[in-house]
């Protein structure tokens, strides 16, 4: 039993580090490292000493946060599903999967050893607490690549009930298929989209869509699925579900040799059975283009329904790029009142070197104090890492714009924040908003997963939080 003077010692230390937090947020400003996550708002998990990436976040109910992406690992001998849960305080819960971690090899064929690479990049979870993740399966046995999509329990186990044995997988035909964005319907059918390819290099938009036990849905396009064709080079990296139920598809078309001319943003809608709405933009298609090279990643729309696209485009230079950041009116017209046009280009580094990329974006607050953030990495040269001697660093980059597309100067460095893990090569690709402001960005760092969560708001006096000493718990809340 633990004594008297002991108990009062513990008392005395828990009191301490509480001290300590709140002159840490009392200091601490929008945009800043969040001190209440992990030790300085960041944390890492390797799952088997190779290579893993975390492409997407998602925040639960209670707050927990799970982080999808791919790890490697020697006994499948190549790429696996890999999710990864984390209390608000950043440390893994271990009541997920193996201590915090779940890994899911998907089988190949005509054998399991032929499966060489699998990996999620889209993830959402169920109202039941059930969770999906979406990605690519490659087939080294036939060549082939397919949606890959899972259902797991909100333990971390398969969910039998869901396709076979908790896995599903979609063939478009062709060389194959790549699947980069998720969205759950309130009927609980799932939309995935995508891109689809032939033997001649051409690749189209594609999208499926899938009961809630993972048959596909024959009253989507044709047998659940759908292929959208513009140019030589079409692809689909984010989706989202209008509250009318129609689809907005984000993406890329085009390429960088004629007759195509330069790749622009795509913006697509669909209506809920799989065909294009006409009534929106040319035919159901709006293309935006900056430079040369113009690639949207990310997708979200605000309440008064305009559309936001994330994602980078070139400078006119070589191995150079910029945050690429778009917003349309609701019928897909670009927005006069945001940026110059309705486009908005942010860089990180100098204009002569550099490359920012956007990968996410997340439209927080209301009409009259709306904030658009955008997330994603920076790297100062073309290359990241160690070359001949010279550290060239990626880190995590983020941007918070004001609802008229002008950096909002009260967020980090007039605007942006960058943070370096330590490792030479720091990639954010998924991003999430707590219920609370808090934005957790994750992706990679020196081969591992890679977390951070900032600060959204300026804390205060420390009379304004409250502090609950709980594994579960964020720490300090400002209210």
């Amino acid at each position: 039993m633990r004594s008297g003077k002991g108990r009062v010692r513990v008392i005395a230390l828990a009191g301490m580090i509480v001290a300590l937090s709140a002159m840490q947020l009392a200091q601490a400003a929008p945009g800043d490292l969040d001190p209440t996550f992990s030790v300085d708002g960041k944390v890492t998990t390797d799952f088997f000493g190779g290579n893993d990436t975390a492409t997407a976040v998602a925040i639960q109910q209670n707050g927990k946060i799970l982080a999808a992406g791919t790890a490697f690992s020697g006994n499948t001998g190549g790429n696996d599903f890999a999710l990864a849960r984390y209390n608000r305080n950043g440390r893994l819960d271990r009541s997920f999967g193996e201590n915090g971690k779940v890994t899911t090899h998907f089988p190949g064929s005509p054998s399991p050893q032929f499966h060489i690479a699998a990996e999620a990049s889209a993830l959402v979870i169920q109202s039941d607490g059930k969770i999906v993740a979406a990605g690519t399966a490659l087939n080294a046995g036939t060549g082939a690549r397919l949606f890959a999509l899972l259902r797991y329990t909100r333990h971390g186990e398969l969910d039998r009930g869901f396709g076979v044995s908790g896995m599903v997988s979609t063939d478009f035909g062709g060389v194959g298929a790549h699947a980069n964005g998720l969205v759950l319907q309130p009927d609980r059918k799932l939309v995935v989209v995508g891109s689809t390819s032939d033997i001649n290099g051409n690749s189209d938009f594609a999208l499926a869509r899938y009961h809630p036990d993972g048959r596909l849905d024959a009253a989507f396009g044709l047998d659940g699925k759908v292929a959208t064709d513009f140019t030589r080079l079409d692809e689909a990296r984010a989706v989202h579900l209008q509250l009318d139920g129609k689809i907005l598809v984000a993406g890329t078309s085009g390429c960088i040799t004629t007759p195509c001319g330069s790749r622009v943003f795509v913006l697509l809608r669909y209506h809920s059975n799989g065909s294009l709405d006409a009534s929106f933009g040319n035919g159901g298609q709006v293309t935006t283009s900056f430079f040369v090279a113009n690639i949207a990643t990310a997708i979200d729309v605000a309440p008064n329904g305009k559309i936001v696209l994330a994602g980078w485009t070139d400078r006119g230079c070589l191995a150079c790029s910029s945050f690429l950041v778009a917003r349309y009116n609701p019928n897909g017209t670009p927005d006069a009142s945001f940026g110059k046009g309705g486009v908005v280009k942010t860089d990180f580094g100098s204009i002569i070197a550099g490359i920012s990329r956007a990968s996410a974006v997340v439209i927080r607050g209301g009409a009259l104090n709306q904030k658009i953030v955008v997330g994603g990495f920076f790297q100062d040269r073309a290359i990241c890492g160690n070359d001949s001697g010279e550290i060239f660093p990626c880190d995590f980059a983020l941007a918070r714009y004001n609802d008229d597309g002008s950096l909002d100067t009260s967020f980090g460095d007039g605007g942006k924040v960058t943070t370096d893990f330590g490792s030479a090569v720091d990639q954010a690709f998924g991003m999430a908003i707590q219920r609370n402001g808090k934005i957790v960005l994750v992706g990679n760092s020196g081969g591992d997963f890679a977390v951070a969560r900032y600060l959204a708001e300026r804390c205060g006096p420390p009379r304004s939080f409250v502090f609950t000493p709980s594994d579960d718990d964020d720490g300090f809340v400002c209210r």
